[in-house]
This record gives structure tokens, sequence and C-alpha cells, in this order.
């Protein structure tokens, strides 16, 4: 029988994250991911300021697992209000559920701008490595 790695992480573990949007960083991202010119600026800027927070998220996710092995097997987000430039996203991430038996880890992610008014919801799960 293999040994569970995350052996540090119980439910209720949280960590919290801050990033302020700089329009610097926001236009480098729009670039990256080569936002549709036919959308209006203000749909484009949404976009892909969720889309950027994703990409943080994931990075923040990584972290928190103590194993260099561990996998994203399933995310899901749903974009509640949009992001602004200058919005200081904090993102709350729980760790909500642990499956021994499958060596999975569920996360829910939260995240807030400055005003507290929720811009994504979420939920992750990682696999551990045996």
């Amino acid at each position: 029988m293999s040994t569970f790695s995350a052996a540090n992480l119980v439910p209720g573990l949280q960590a919290t994250f801050n990033k302020t949007i700089s329009e610097q960083e926001s236009k480098l991202y729009a670039g990256l991911i080569q936002v549709n010119s036919q959308t209006s600026e203000d749909q484009q800027d949404t976009h892909h300021h969720h889309l950027f927070m994703i990409g943080l998220v994931g990075d923040w996710l990584d972290q928190l697992i103590p194993d260099s092995h561990a996998q994203c097997v399933n995310i899901h987000y749903e974009f509640l209000s949009s992001i602004q430039i200058q919005d200081n996203i904090e993102t709350i991430i729980e760790l909500v559920e642990i499956d021994e038996i499958k060596h999975l880890v569920t996360y829910r992610i939260n995240c807030f701008n400055q005003s507290k008014n929720q811009v994504i919801t979420g939920q992750a799960v990682m696999l551990v490595s045996r």
C-alpha cells in the first residue's frame, strides 16, 4: 500500500494571496493570448483579466501542495463580476476535501476585489503523487 504524500494537508487549511492588476501586466498578457480585436475593449479587458487571474491561481495551487509531482486534474471557475486594471484581488484558497484512497485534494477558490465583491469562484482537484 502506498503512503499518501500530503500528510501535512488538512481540511480547512487556507491560504490567501493578493494581486493588484497593473496596466503593464494586463497589456502583456493580452498580447500573449492574442485578444480578439472584434470584441469591444471593455470585453477584452474583462476577459483577459479573468484569464490572467486564473493563471495566477494555478501557480498558487502548485505552491500549496508540498509535492513537486502534484497535478491539477480538474478545475472549474465561475466569473461573477468584472475585474478592472488597478483592482486589488484577494484570493482565498481553502482545502475542503482529501481523498487518501485516490490521492486527490480538493480546493475551494474565491476571489474578491478591494470592495469585497466576489469576482471569481471555483474549485480545483489536485492529484498528489503516491
